[in-house]
């Protein structure tokens, strides 16, 4: 069992086998449930895919770090990683930007994606204005403060989501 997966110099292409039903890849993309229920703790995608689907690491009890590519323009959340405490984007991403862990976009105005193992105090910055879909399903921590500039919630964004101060 391996602790670490650097996957940056790997290729994702289209076709091939399903890798789960009905699951055939894309060229680019790490697709839905692609590294589902992976026994890792932390993995860096390859450095050539844009897109990281939806539920794509669902189920990764281990995974505690994820480092997405450079190249990415979509980026949606996966559930069941309860160990999940940073989501790291490189400086040379023009769509994501990660700040302690918690995926944003670029500007800091969208979070996207908040990792599930994050524990104790969250507070967004300021900047934010637009929680995105999914984006905290399944936190857990101990207080959050978002400020009144926030004007947008997306769907589920707080969906299983236990928090003790708000």
């Amino acid at each position: 069992m391996a602790d670490s997966l650097n996957l940056a110099d790997v290729s994702i292409i289209e076709g091939g086998r399903e890798y789960a039903p009905s699951r055939y890849t894309k060229e680019g993309v790490v697709g839905y449930g692609m590294f589902s229920e992976m026994n890792v703790t932390d993995i860096t995608l390859p450095l050539s895919a844009v897109a990281v689907e939806e539920q794509a690491f669902s189920n990764c009890s281990r995974i505690t770090s994820i480092t997405m590519p450079a190249q990415a323009t979509d980026i949606l959340p996966s559930d069941g990683c309860p160990a999940l405490r940073q989501i790291i984007v490189p400086e040379a991403n023009d769509c994501f930007r990660s700040i302690d862990g918690i995926l944003y976009d670029r500007n800091v105005t969208k979070i996207v994606w908040m990792p599930l193992g994050k524990t104790g105090a969250v507070e967004l910055p300021p900047s934010v204005t637009s929680i995105g879909d999914y984006a905290f399903r399944g936190c857990t921590f101990s207080s959050f403060v978002m400020s009144n500039t926030v004007t947008e919630i997306g769907q589920a964004a707080f969906y299983g989501c236990r928090v003790e101060k708000v």
